[in-house]
């Protein structure tokens, strides 16, 4: 029996859905899963917002990609650092990705609009200065990396 993305619950209400499930109505361990994709999020180094799925060991985070769809890996007084050494202004932020540690990253760009003055579509987000990404920014991607977790929750219920 599977259980739906349970990201609201903590680790204690799935445990007890687990255990009502198993002695309650006599579901064998074996058959039953709680899928709570993700409890905990945690900001690293102060800037950069992650999160952990607790059951399937994926970690997740918007990234921050720039001109010429390059991803930022570090933020810093002297821009955003990129992988090859270079560092470009925070403004150079075309939007932002979800990315997962497992190598999956998000097809659809959450789009920096820099002018306040023009109509934004549903993943472009207002942001006049670009760089890490803001509240906003983070729960699009989060959204995102929730939908990459629940195929991939569904992709190991299929295989048992």
């Amino acid at each position: 029996m599977f259980i739906g993305d349970a990201a609201t619950m903590d680790s204690t209400t799935v445990q007890t859905i687990r255990g009502i499930l198993m002695s309650e109505l006599g579901i064998p361990s074996s058959r039953v899963e709680v899928a709570n994709f993700v409890t905990r999020r945690f900001v690293v180094g102060g800037d950069t917002m992650c999160w952990k799925s607790s059951h399937y060991a994926h970690e997740g985070s918007p990234v921050t990609i720039v001109t010429g769809n390059r991803a930022a890996v570090s933020f810093s007084a002297r821009g955003l650092g990129l992988a090859d050494g270079t560092y470009v202004p925070d403004r150079a932020t075309i939007g932002w990705r979800a990315h997962c540690s497992c190598g999956w990253e998000a097809s659809e760009l959450v789009e920096r609009v820099s002018d306040p003055q023009l109509l934004r579509g549903p993943n472009q987000v207002l942001d006049q200065y670009g760089g890490p990404a803001l509240p906003e920014i983070e729960d699009k991607c989060h959204a995102q990396w929730l939908g990459h977790l629940r195929q991939v929750s569904t992709e190991i219920s299929v295989a048992r």
